[in-house]
């Protein structure tokens, strides 16, 4: 019983990990980026991406999301900012799960992206370019928000320290049942046979 109550107590100490804000770093690759795990609130990844196919650049940015078991995606949303490139026959920027954009704010990407057996989700972000003669880079910030709360059976989910507590409760109840039983609670026993005999 003592087992099972220390994994419910650190179940309950993944849920109440800190959620993620993570800002591009230097850049995220083209390909094979980071994997990153969401946290039970808001979090937050922002980046951006400048170039074109041939003219070099951060054409795109990779990264994979997380999501630990025991969470559950509540919300999602994706917003953006574009600048074409200088010229005609535009390539628009591009977002997975979001589509293709020239400009402005993207919002519903889905909440079940990470329903798989491995509970990641790859994203790219690609940037906008126009084609001349030659190809002119555009560029495209975003920032992709998935606010995460603890999975429950019924309709209510719990804050995290509620969890704590439950399994900070459930360990004392343990603790004292297992002090009375390897002694205390055994000798008091024995004491009162003992008295109960010598009044027969």
């Amino acid at each position: 019983m003592l087992k099972s109550l220390l994994i419910s107590a650190a179940f309950a100490a993944a849920i109440a990990a800190a959620p993620l804000t993570l800002i591009e770093p230097l850049d995220f690759p083209d390909s094979g980026g980071a994997t990153y795990s969401l946290g039970a609130g808001v979090n937050t990844i922002s980046g951006s991406v400048s170039g074109c196919p041939n003219c070099g650049g951060d054409f795109k940015d990779n990264f994979t999301l997380f999501l630990p078991a025991g969470l559950i995606v509540s919300n999602a949303s994706l917003s953006a900012t574009v600048t074409p490139g200088a010229g005609p026959n535009p390539t628009l920027a591009c977002f997975t799960g979001a589509g293709c954009f020239l400009s402005g704010f993207f919002a519903g990407l889905s909440t079940t992206s990470f329903d798989n057996p491995d509970r990641t989700f790859s994203f790219t972000a690609s940037s906008p370019y126009t084609t001349a003669s030659v190809e002119l880079p555009g560029a495209s910030s975003y920032v992709l928000t998935y606010t995460v709360t603890a999975s429950t059976r019924g309709g209510e989910v719990p804050e995290p320290g509620t969890w704590l507590l439950l399994g900070a409760g459930l360990s004392g109840l343990a603790f004292r049942r297992y002090k009375t039983a390897s002694g205390t609670g055994a000798a008091a026993g024995l004491r009162f046979d003992v008295i109960r005999s010598r009044y027969k």
